[in-house]
């Protein structure tokens, strides 16, 4: 094991375990495609239209061609950290054995982040709510010991000894979040706005890349609040990133949720 001082993340130092020459390869085969996402508004110039595929989309109306585009590059720049994210995680999490990638046969696995791994039962399990009873310009709980768009409060939660989480950006497909701001074990951090790198990037699509991204440890505790913009509406703002989870735990279809007691 080693302190892997060499990329800056929020949180504590991460001491990890190097993988194996087996388990980068599993890696870089698999992380890009558990963390794919997709846009289906970015304009394709008139000159290059004759160049599209067949599967390409045409709005005919505004004769603007679309086709969906990968957000790859967003994830490549990020690799290194995904990467040491790999190596805490098998140091940090209970049993983990070999990094086995996505299927969760045995060992540890990686897949996108599950909304069990940040919310607390009380908070359900989706990233999906429909938000009422807010003020506008007001700051609630987003990973926090209450419902989503609860009042924040003096209990932050524990990440699950069986998971470690990295978070490189968010999609919000709901649009009601202006800014954000994260505490990773008692240090809170730089309030990030959002909305003004979201609007009108990447042709439409509700992208925020993160200029440092955030490492959830297990058993760290960790709590985000988040500015609205509006009173009420249909919330949904998605992590995007790698979780890293015991077999056991990705397998589980119901697994067990942050509390705001150390596993």
């Amino acid at each position: 094991m080693r302190v892997a001082s060499y990329i800056e993340m929020p949180g504590p130092d991460l001491t990890v375990t190097d993988l194996t020459a087996d388990e980068r390869l599993l890696f870089e085969s698999q992380y890009l495609r558990v963390m794919q996402a997709w846009s289906w508004e970015m304009p394709i110039p008139k000159e290059k239209a004759a160049l599209l595929p067949p599967e390409a989309k045409i709005d005919w109306a505004k004769q603007t061609p679309k086709l969906l585009q990968p957000l790859e590059p967003v994830f490549v720049r990020h690799k290194n950290e995904l990467l040491t994210g790999a190596m805490a995680a098998k140091y940090g999490i209970d049993g983990a054995g070999a990094l086995t990638g996505t299927s969760g046969r045995h060992g540890f696995g990686m897949s996108a982040i599950r909304p069990d791994y940040l919310l607390e039962e009380m908070a359900g399990r989706s990233f999906t709510a429909t938000l009422s009873g807010l003020k506008k310009d007001e700051w609630y709980g987003l990973w926090h010991h209450g419902p989503i768009g609860g009042s924040y409060n003096a209990y932050p939660l524990y990440m699950r000894k069986e998971v470690c989480v990295i978070i490189i950006g968010f999609m919000d497909v709901g649009g009601m979040v202006d800014e954000l701001q994260f505490e990773v074990d008692g240090i809170t951090y730089a309030t990030i706005n959002i909305t003004r790198n979201i609007s009108g990037s990447r042709g439409g699509f509700p992208f925020y890349e993160l200029p440092t991204p955030f490492c959830i440890l297990p058993r760290r505790q960790y709590r985000c609040r988040m500015k609205v913009n509006a009173a009420a509406g249909e919330f949904n703002l998605i992590p995007i990133g790698l979780a890293f989870a015991r077999a056991d735990f990705m397998r589980n279809t119901a697994p067990i949720q942050p509390a705001v007691y150390a596993p």
